[in-house]
């Protein structure tokens, strides 16, 4: 089998796309983020200085592993971009274990602003 070397290329490029997207932030909705996280009721739950308060405090998560429940099983997870995409949009899916007593309402977000606050928590735990 003779193998292009373009084709390597392609190939490694198109496999590590997915992990290369998922640190990037938007320059334009970090602020967006910031005023949705203030105007929804997030800081309600939410800290951004380490305190857990009804829900995780949201300023040191990110590649940090944790238990969860996922289908009434526990499991681990790191949690990355996607992780926070999918916490907003279904807070009970992989609820972390040590609120998965506590509720957390659905916001009723577009998925543009959903990105717009990942976007947000992203450019917090990269300070």
């Amino acid at each position: 089998m003779k193998i292009i070397p373009g084709f390597i290329v392609l190939l490694v490029f198109t496999c590590c796309q997915g992990t290369a997207k998922e640190s990037i932030v938007h320059k334009e909705n970090p602020e967006k983020g910031a005023v949705l996280f203030s105007n929804t009721g997030c800081t309600m739950c939410h800290s951004l200085k380490g305190e857990n308060l009804y829900g995780p405090s949201l300023d040191s998560v990110l590649n940090t592993r944790i238990s969860v429940i996922n289908n009434g099983k526990a499991d681990s997870v790191t949690i990355d971009r996607q992780y926070i995409v999918r916490s907003i949009k279904d807070p009970e899916f992989e609820k972390d274990v040590r609120f998965q007593y506590r509720k957390m309402p659905v916001p009723n977000l577009s998925d543009d602003d959903i990105e717009s606050l990942a976007d947000f928590i992203m450019m917090i735990n990269t300070r």
